[in-house]
């Protein structure tokens, strides 16, 4: 295991994949970080809004202490506000796929000549923090089953709730929804309909507080500017970017030759050991 790497679950992928195009495998080797988006400017914004329906499908009344409905009610309140755009938090995404070789995502985002990256899980869950918290990369798997979200959000609800009096007062009503509020707004953009579940999706997310613009840095995109946060992939200790294992060519037209280019362009930077391998889906 390479230094500072930490060790995997059982069940987890040793490499995860990022697709991309050419512009962004030059930006990601030369700039040695990878671009987290604002999910609210992703290429399909229901991303953003699948988690905060799931989330208020699950917060619906039901027959409950008065304390519970009203904390319920406040937070249903607070995704209303998200709604209309009354965020105290925003959420940064850069996503990755525990499969570096899938059709659809090769339609998706490596059309006409795409890579895939793959990263070292270990050494990537080395640059993250354990959990969520302010300004940091984690990452985490999308959940995709329905029940397993529901339950989660429950969970979260329950311990929002737990310790309140039977009577409790506004201040501490409104503790309880905002804390509820904080953990499921980090929780939603780690959901997806489960018919996305072949994507088999790991994500670096970075919250950040909604006012704050620093270190943000903005790209073109389909819907104009799209704001993103760097997450640097250096190794802390080498100033190096150490993680990437293998990358992808994506099915196209002269893919020899951009196996060949891809080759030379990391062994430039003193990358040479990275393995450049040719897709396996014909092109279509």
């Amino acid at each position: 295991m390479a230094p500072g790497a930490v060790p995997l679950a059982a069940d987890e992928p040793k490499l995860l994949y990022h697709y991309t195009d050419p512009a962004g495998l030059y930006g990601i080797v030369e700039n040695k970080n990878l671009r987290a988006s604002d999910v609210w400017f992703m290429n399909d914004a229901r991303e953003a809004i699948y988690g905060l329906d799931t989330v208020e499908q699950a917060l619906q009344p039901r027959n409950e202490p008065a304390r519970d409905a009203e904390v319920r009610r406040r937070a249903l309140d607070w995704i209303k506000n998200v709604r209309m755009g009354e965020e105290f938090l925003r959420s940064y995404i850069a996503c990755l796929s525990a499969d570096g070789d899938d059709l659809s995502q090769w339609r998706a985002y490596g059309r006409p000549r795409g890579f895939s990256i793959g990263f070292d899980t270990a050494q990537l869950r080395s640059l993250c923090s354990p959990s969520p918290k302010l300004n940091e990369p984690t990452l985490r798997y999308v959940m995709y089953d329905g029940r397993k979200q529901e339950e989660l959000i429950s969970f979260q609800f329950n311990q929002a709730v737990y310790g309140l009096p039977v009577r409790p007062t506004d201040e501490q009503l409104q503790a309880a929804a905002a804390n509820f509020a904080y953990e499921v707004f980090v929780l939603a953009p780690a959901m997806k309909h489960h018919s996305f579940s072949s994507e088999q999706e790991a994500r670096l997310h970075v919250y950040r507080q909604a006012d704050d613009t620093g270190g943000l840095d903005f790209r073109p995109g389909a819907m104009g500017l799209v704001p993103f946060v760097p997450i640097d992939l250096r190794n802390p200790e080498t100033g190096e970017m150490t993680l990437v294992r293998e990358v992808i060519i994506g099915p196209q037209s002269n893919e020899r030759e951009s196996q060949l280019s891809v080759k030379q362009f990391f062994a430039h930077h003193g990358m040479g050991d990275v393995k450049v391998l040719l897709s396996k889906v014909p092109l279509r």
